[in-house]
């Protein structure tokens, strides 16, 4: 029998786990390997840079996991309504 996949709101606690699986799925994007062209360092590397960013979407509880057996192998993180996103949207001639 197949393990059962768990979808949940994220905590603060699942950050370090969140950074890896962000890192393992960008460390090949180009623009990572451009910004971080040591391939040795680049998963930590880029685990770090995606850090502030994955703690602030926390603290705005807009980040949800997949789990495998109380492992995080999944992410969803949605931008939160906030006011840049305002700016974006008046910017582009909507109310």
């Amino acid at each position: 029998m197949a393990p059962d996949v768990v979808l949940d709101r994220a905590s603060a606690a699942d950050s370090p786990a969140i950074r890896n699986v962000l890192a393992r799925a960008y460390r090949t994007n180009p623009l990572m390997a451009w910004a971080l062209p040591e391939d040795g360092t680049r998963l930590d590397a880029c685990a770090a840079w995606l850090g502030p960013s994955v703690d602030r979407y926390l603290a705005a509880g807009r980040v949800h996991v997949a789990r495998l057996d109380g492992r995080v192998e999944g992410v969803a993180a949605f931008a939160p309504d906030g006011p840049v996103l305002r700016v974006l949207h008046r910017a582009s001639g909507h109310p």
